[in-house]
């Protein structure tokens, strides 16, 4: 997806669900700087002429995961109120919360269905279960899961990019 455009992002029935940019205004006056953000919307497919329902912003290029129950949206972002961070959102848009504070890029799921994420912790990639309550206890299943000369952990990739990992 080019920054100017839109992209459709996550397909569950009967829910599309597409991304575009949207400018933020920084200051509280008009003509203020602004800051471009991915807004991340969905359509109800089944309707004839479905009006599109904001679902999450993030402040910086992410990609969107849909739980496996189609429940919750995960994501990526830094937040200038919250920090660096994996976040998570109802898929109709309610109930957005910060799941953990530092650099995560959601991956995949568990076999329990968990968020699987690698998490870069000082010069090493890990591959993490996460617990289902911040208050639980993650699962390291990889400690080292490829050294700095074979992985780059990007964690706002440019659109288009593949989960946020390059080769």
């Amino acid at each position: 997806m080019e920054r100017g455009g839109r992209s459709i992002e996550l397909l569950r029935q009967p829910y599309l669900y597409y991304t575009r940019p949207e400018n933020v205004w920084a200051g509280q006056a008009a003509g203020t700087s602004s800051e471009l953000t991915t807004a991340l919307y969905r359509l109800n497919l089944s309707q004839t002429n479905p009006a599109p329902q904001p679902v999450a912003e993030a402040y910086t290029a992410t990609h969107f995961w849909l739980s496996i129950d189609g429940t919750t949206v995960f994501y990526a972002d830094k937040s200038p109120q919250q920090g660096s961070g994996v976040f998570a959102v109802g898929s109709d848009g309610n109930k957005q919360r910060m799941l953990r504070q530092g650099i995560y890029v959601p991956i995949g799921y568990a076999e329990n269905n968990a968020l699987m994420v690698m998490k870069q912790v000082q010069g090493t990639f890990q591959i993490v279960r996460l617990g289902a309550r911040s208050s639980d206890p993650d699962t390291v299943i990889m400690a080292n899961a490829g050294s700095g000369r074979w992985f780059s952990l990007r964690l706002y990739p440019e659109p288009g990019a593949l989960g946020g990992l390059r080769r």
